[in-house]
């Protein structure tokens, strides 16, 4: 598996990669799954598409690591991404929290999880509501106050929040300018084809 140790020193783009990847797991994804080593089933688990079985089966890994991969990937099923919010290990629960399909309950109990790590992770999550981060703003530890700080900023331009409605950010977009627009494309509630249409 050797092929699989990609070397760092080559600049690939994180498309390019995906592809190669994807590319040399196809067809050979019950087989990684069962293979021996945790960062070949770790590279499966956050490559995988449209295989909720073998996310499932990497879900409940040994390691950590697998875990937290199978919690980031977008493609993870909804009951089994539920699960992992609520792993033991807090590295899954961040990894989790930066899932783009977490939603905003999720996101919200995590941001009162005992490790900062998570709290961490969860406010770039784009889904925690105002009030939330304004209670983090107010915590001891700067990597977290920092952030929250940060993202109660963003909030304040028009578009970037992303509780907003379809019909507000239609609205916003339509009379956008650039660094609004810019924070309509960041946002996670803007549909793609506004963005390309707003470009």
């Amino acid at each position: 598996w050797a092929w699989l140790n990609l070397d760092c020193r080559l600049l690939v783009s994180d498309l390019e990669l995906s592809t190669v990847i994807a590319g040399v797991i196809r067809g050979r994804e019950d087989e990684l799954a069962k293979h021996s080593s945790s960062n070949v089933r770790a590279l499966l688990a956050r490559y995988l598409e449209n295989a909720p079985h073998l996310l499932e089966t990497l879900a409940s890994d040994t390691s950590l690591y697998v875990r937290a991969e199978v919690a980031s990937n977008p493609y993870c099923p909804v009951d089994l991404f539920k699960t992992l919010v609520k792993d033991k290990q807090a590295a899954v629960r961040a990894a989790a929290a930066g899932n783009v399909n977490i939603s905003t309950e999720q996101a919200v109990a995590l941001a009162s999880d005992s490790s900062p790590m998570v709290r961490e992770a969860v406010i770039a999550a784009w889904r925690l509501p105002q009030e939330i981060l304004e209670v983090l703003a107010l915590e001891k530890n700067a990597a977290i106050r920092k952030p929250a700080l940060k993202r109660l900023e963003e909030l304040s331009h028009p578009g970037a929040d992303p509780r907003a409605s379809s019909e507000e950010l239609s609205k916003i977009a339509a009379v956008a300018k650039v660094a609004t627009k810019t924070q309509l494309a960041a946002n996670p509630s803007t549909p793609i084809e506004w963005i390309r249409q707003y470009a």
